[in-house]
């Protein structure tokens, strides 16, 4: 079994909102993983549309898959009283720009999990992210454990109420949630490093060399065995032709006129551009 050291880093920042957006968020919690990518867990919009994980609806074949996602749209009472709820207090306002447990736990592992906190609710965005685990219940490791046993700031609490309520708003269904899906998902081809294994790709989808599939070369100078990269769209009908692409013995490789590529995709949601990395 590997073990995996768990460091927490922290950081601050404050933008001016950017361009405006039929639809903007309010309140978002974004996750990465060293392994399985990243994901956005939780969005809430000034329209009262919330779009979270729904993990009930996970894939057991595919446990590295993008998440599934649920939504409901909430009355505006609705909307404002989880506003209210997930209003972060000014202990968490006042949190300093950079954070690192290292220091606590004399650790530098870098395969732990970022949470990302997303705020609009007063004219500016606040963005705290946090590399580690941050919920009490997480135990060993945790922010709330650092504070308890290893020195750090108290004041690091007030983020730990903050993923604890949203945590436990995710806990239960909204009223009025069913299953989401954006018009189209972003698939991502990756050559260099397959050699031809996988399902093959079908043939009346755009592919390397049509138009409107971008794709960029990688210099030869770089490590990476990657040679290039190409992105297209699919139709979100087509998601679950996509998904059974995924090999149990090659993983997610293709081919793709005798090539192999390697493949991801992630399914688009709205204004995500705002808080995507």
């Amino acid at each position: 079994m590997k073990v995996l050291g768990i460091a927490l880093c922290l950081t601050v920042t404050f933008a001016a909102p950017s361009r405006a957006q039929e639809r903007s968020p309010l309140i978002v919690m974004y996750v990465s993983t060293a392994f399985s990518g990243a994901w956005t867990a939780f969005v809430l919009y000034d329209d009262g549309l919330v779009i979270r994980c729904d993990t009930t609806a996970a894939d057991p074949k595919n446990p590295f898959s993008p998440p599934n996602y649920a939504s409901a749209l909430l009355s505006p009472t609705q909307r404002d009283s989880i506003v209210a709820l997930l209003q972060p207090d000014s202990e968490f306002s006042s949190l300093g720009s950079y954070y690192d447990s290292n220091r606590y736990y004399g650790l530098s592992m870098t395969d732990g999990t970022t949470y990302t906190l997303h705020f609009w609710l007063k004219g500016e965005e606040k963005v705290v992210s946090v590399y580690g685990a941050i919920d009490s219940a997480e135990g060993l490791g945790s922010l709330a454990y650092a504070v308890a046993h290893k020195g750090a700031p108290r004041s690091l609490l007030a983020l730990v109420r903050e993923h604890v309520k949203i945590r436990d708003l995710l806990s239960h269904p909204l009223p009025g949630q069913h299953p989401w899906l954006p018009d189209s998902v972003d698939v991502t081809l990756e050559s260099g490093q397959y050699v031809g294994g996988g399902s093959k790709w079908p043939a009346s989808w755009p592919a390397p060399g049509a138009a409107g599939v971008a794709c960029t070369p990688l210099h030869s100078a770089s490590r990476s065995p990657i040679d290039s990269v190409c992105v297209l769209r699919l139709p979100s009908t087509q998601l679950r032709r996509l998904r059974g692409l995924v090999s149990r013995k090659v993983g997610w490789q293709v081919r793709i006129r005798g090539q192999g590529w390697g493949f991801s995709y992630r399914l688009p949601l709205p204004a995500d551009s705002m808080w995507r990395y």
